[in-house]
Order: structure tokens, then sequence, then C-alpha cells
């Protein structure tokens, strides 16, 4: 069976703690446009799509988001996982990544991990997430099957519908999920790369300048790790 695989990333521009933060600029390039670019190089993935809501103030996002060469969809502002699935519908995925926006810096490494460890052993749903591979907050994406979603989308209540994927890992299931198999070198730093305050985009911006001259799509997990060591110092 041929796959489509998408990558979609859930985005809003009203963050109580820092607004439009997905516009803010890093190295003269906003953090949503920096996100696009890394996952649009992954090779299996078919299609980027920034997943936002209907609302007037993410009008910018939007149109940003389509500047970098992704895809939009626009839909309910609290249904996050609502939204992710009625995207993930509409552009006929098969297989889903979960890229949150707040995380510029994601590693297409682990990406491309997760894709080749939940086909080849059928798995629901992979996850990169800090607490069960022990990488750095921030670098790690979920890769989930279609059918994954839309269960989510049937099963999740109320209360857990702004974040896509938590409700799995807080209630019992017959979801057939996994961490991603990361390398060991990948641990090696204590520090996190989500953005949520402007505490935050400040150590992004010194953590980038660390890193090589070059586009943010060709830095390497590697590279990305070595600059969070030394910033830590």
């Amino acid at each position: 069976m041929k796959h489509r695989i998408v990558c979609i990333i859930p985005a809003r521009s009203d963050s109580s703690r820092l607004p439009k933060k997905h516009l803010k600029s890093v190295k003269n390039i906003p953090m949503i446009g920096i996100l696009i670019s890394r996952m649009k190089t992954i090779k299996e993935v078919d299609e980027v799509i920034v997943a936002t809501t209907q609302r007037k103030i993410d009008d910018e996002l939007s149109s940003t988001s389509l500047d970098f060469g992704a895809s939009v969809f626009r839909g309910s502002l609290k249904d996050v996982i609502g939204r992710f699935a009625k995207a993930a519908k509409e552009s006929r995925a098969t297989i889903c990544i979960k890229a949150n926006g707040d995380n510029p810096l994601q590693a297409p490494e682990i990406i491309d991990i997760g894709i080749k460890q939940l086909l080849s052993k059928n798995l629901d749903l992979v996850t990169g997430k800090n607490i069960f591979t022990g990488i750095p907050v921030g670098l790690g994406a979920e890769v989930l099957s279609y059918q994954t979603v839309e269960w989510l989308d049937k099963h999740t209540p109320l209360e857990y519908r702004e974040d896509t994927t938590n409700y799995l890992f807080n209630t019992e299931s017959n979801i057939n999920l996994e961490p991603i198999i990361v390398e060991e070198q990948w641990k090696k730093s204590k520090e996190t790369i989500t953005i949520d305050t402007q505490n935050d985009l400040d150590k992004l911006r010194k953590i980038v300048s660390i890193l090589p001259k070059q586009k943010p799509k060709n830095w390497n997990i590697t590279q990305i790790i070595g600059a969070m060591n030394k910033y830590e110092k």
C-alpha cells in the first residue's frame, strides 16, 4: 500500500504568554517558516499543513504559512483534535505527523525513524515525547495512523480536546503505541526548546546564533543538540 504521509502543524496566534509567537523572527525568518521548511525536507512527507483557526487573528499566520509552501486548514479554536482530524481527512492522509507549531527545531531525523518504526511494526502511534525517549523537549514529534486520528476524534473527551494526542497517554485503550527508538547521543542535553514565553524565544535565538550559518532546514539534530549543550554552559 502506498501511504500518503502528511505533516500537520497545530498553531494559533493568541497565546496568552507570547502572542503571535509563530510569527516571531529568528534570524529574519518567522518561527513557523523555520518549522515548515524543516518538515518539508522529510522525503516521505507528501504535504505539510498548518492547522489553525477560522478567526481573523490567524489570517497573518495563514498567509505566512502559505508563503513558506505549506497548505492551510482552518477550523475550531478549542477542539484541536477535531481540527487536526478534519485536516487529516481533507488531505487524504493515511499517516499523520503531529508537529507542534511551538517547536520550530523539530528533528526530521526523529520523524524519519518514527515513520519507519510505525510501518515496520504495524503500530498505531509512535511518540518522540521527552518523557518516553529522553531527547530534549521540543525536538520530537509524533507519527500516527489516520485510523488512530479517527479514534482520537471519536473518543477524546471535552477536557482533553485541546491537545491532539494527550488523551492516549492518560487512558487505557487498545491503541498500539511505542516511543520512537532514538540514538543515545541524542539524549545528551537537558535543555528544552519549546517556545511559550519571551524567555524561551530569547533562548531559541541564542541557540540559533551558535548553530552553523546555513539555512535552518539544513541544521541536523547533532548540530542542534551541540548548540544546546554550549548554551547550557
